[in-house]
């Protein structure tokens, strides 16, 4: 049986080692000059691919399906990704968050044990290679922009709109959507948000460790203030949550490691010892951030300090708020939100509507947390196709 792995991501690579190490002749076709190109921009650049926490809730998109998909998973099933990078050579490290990444710290050690293996096989891949059609007539003709082959069964791997300077700009999509598979609206996720800050020119380039509050939840880390809204470690963990539920209003607390009495405690006992504003919040605030929590209250720093309104102050450091959001650019997203809808997909990945057309990776309607959980559900989707491949 001939099978064609359209897309070199994580996805793709890791179906074709294991459908050819099960006996099946794979072809890989990647529309860029080298493969798992995006894999080594991830982690920073270090590649982080699980998590010690790992549940069916760090995956997002059709309830209904994950649910399903996910019902007998225990433990084992959610690493199956890990082991399968672990016995190409992988030897993990955790860090404090309980993210693993190669001991070497590098994704280009990752990048290299997977293509190390495709060698060792003999798998081919065609690079610059991009797949313009499908047509299915008791198997299926695929088309590059030069020339024409025949398959037998067809993985469709090409991931999703994020990174677009990558090669991931949607292709998968117009290629399901050719073969009536549609898609589910989406939006750019694990990256910036565009949003209305106040005084944004006076902040921006800062920035700052705090929490980010949304819909009960909140997200701890780095807040970067950027030239049209938010950034930072705290806004890509919590972007993709609310983008997806079409978050309108967060707010951003800059002073977490006290609660909002401590603060007023804190402030009070300033107020009373200083005679000017400056004098309150110099070393307690940084001065860029303080000189806008002023003018938003319509203060200067060297006014007397007894006129602070010591509660204003409090809910604007704990409760900064940050309005009109949306999602920001798909070259800085690392994930897409949304994708190809599951409604005509089993749970074998395998189409509804043809035959032989399989999916995995980051095209379907599948978003994990930030943390590893994108990966994971990259290698567990492709040894799934690969595991139920006929």
């Amino acid at each position: 049986m001939k099978i064609a792995i359209i897309g070199a991501g994580v996805s793709g690579v890791t179906c074709a080692i294991d459908l050819k190490s099960r006996g099946y002749d794979v072809k890989i076709f990647e529309k860029n000059d080298r493969a798992l190109k995006k894999l080594l921009t991830t982690g920073n650049g270090r590649c982080n691919y699980f998590n010690k926490v790992m549940s069916r809730d760090n995956f997002h998109g059709n309830d209904a399906f994950l649910d399903a998909f996910f019902k007998a998973y225990e433990d084992s099933d959610f690493k199956k990704g890990l082991f399968f990078l672990e016995s190409i050579g992988m030897q993990s490290t955790i860090d404090s968050r309980g993210r693993y990444y190669p001991m070497s710290l590098q994704a280009s050690s990752v990048v290299e044990a997977m293509l190390n293996i495709i060698d060792n096989l003999g798998i081919e891949i065609e690079l610059n290679s991009e797949i313009v059609d499908i047509e299915y007539s008791n198997g299926f003709n695929i088309f590059t922009k030069d020339r024409g082959y025949f398959f037998d069964r067809v993985v469709l791997a090409a991931g999703s709109q994020s990174y677009p300077n990558l090669g991931t700009d949607g292709g998968s999509y117009r290629l399901a959507d050719s073969l009536g598979h549609k898609r589910t609206k989406i939006l750019p996720g694990i990256g910036s948000l565009i949003c209305d800050v106040k005084y944004n020119r006076e902040l921006k380039g800062l920035r700052l460790e705090g929490k980010i509050n949304y819909d009960g939840l909140n997200s701890p880390g780095d807040i970067l203030f950027t030239e049209n809204g938010i950034s930072g470690s705290a806004v890509f963990e919590s972007s993709s949550y609310i983008l997806r539920n079409n978050i309108k209003d967060i707010n951003i607390d800059f002073m977490p490691q006290v609660s909002k009495e401590e603060l007023g405690e804190i402030l009070y006992s300033r107020v009373e010892k200083f005679s000017t504003l400056f004098e309150v919040f110099n070393g307690l605030v940084h001065k860029r951030l303080y000189r806008v929590i002023l003018k938003m209250m319509q203060l200067k720093p060297e006014m007397d300090s007894k006129i602070l309104n010591i509660n204003q102050a409090v809910n604007l450091l704990k409760s900064f708020p940050i309005g009109n959001i949306k999602g920001g650019s798909w070259a800085n997203s690392q994930v897409t939100v949304g994708g190809i809808d599951f409604k005509d997909i089993d749970y074998t990945l395998e189409s509804k509507l043809i035959k032989g057309l399989y999916f995995c990776g980051e095209c379907l309607d599948v978003d994990g947390d930030c943390g590893g959980y994108n990966i994971t559900w990259a290698l567990i989707s492709a040894l799934n196709v690969s595991n139920n491949m006929r």
